[in-house]
């Protein structure tokens, strides 16, 4: 539920899921009078609608907080160069970038603030949001803080290789796309004859 951004709490989630059960069972068992085993099918269908919702509003957030994750770096990398502190480069994310990535840096930057170490707040922040090149720029931060160096030139390079990355993944998609409609069409033939 984090993950994906919406303010539903779990008893909210799993009264939907049951409401959606008891709905589907009435439905098809009391209304259209079919056998127990098929109302029992349509309604785990129906209880399992919200979490299909949710799964689809996580993976939306996530792609999205991916995509926005080079122009964080530039950001950030930006803002060394300036003279500002790595913390306050997650607070200017926070502040200048668009949601779902703001609302995450801002957390951080909060963090930080309250007296967590900045290294556990990176580490909370790779526990909600679990993008892979997010943990390695976790990765490359501590152990530029470890072992020092260049973390400008770290994060840039970082940012670079994300958006080819990213590219290459679209090219990826587009050039499958005609075998994945294929496989749809072939795969939903033999349901519509039935």
């Amino acid at each position: 539920i984090l993950q994906s951004g919406l303010n539903w709490t779990v008893s909210k989630l799993l009264l939907s899921c049951a409401g959606l059960c008891v709905i589907g069972l009435v439905l098809m068992s009391g209304v259209a009078r079919q056998p127990i085993l098929m109302s029992a099918a349509a309604a785990a269908a129906l209880a399992a609608l919200p979490l299909l919702y949710l799964q689809y509003k996580r993976s939306g957030r996530l792609d999205k907080l991916e995509r926005q994750l080079p122009d964080a770096l530039d950001l950030v990398t930006r803002a060394l160069r300036s003279g500002h502190s790595f913390a306050s480069g997650l607070q200017m994310i926070g502040e200048e970038m668009a949601e779902p990535i703001a609302n995450e840096f801002r957390i951080v930057s909060d963090e930080v603030n309250f007296g967590v170490s900045l290294q556990q707040a990176l580490t909370n922040l790779s526990e909600r949001v679990p993008v892979t090149d997010l943990r390695y720029f976790l990765g490359a931060v501590l152990v530029q803080r470890d072992s020092g160096g260049n973390l400008t030139e770290v994060l840039g390079n970082l940012s670079r290789l994300v958006r080819e990355r990213l590219k290459l993944d679209g090219k990826v998609r587009v050039l499958s796309s005609e075998g994945r409609v294929a496989g749809w069409i072939g795969g939903s033939v033999p349901i519509g004859l039935a």
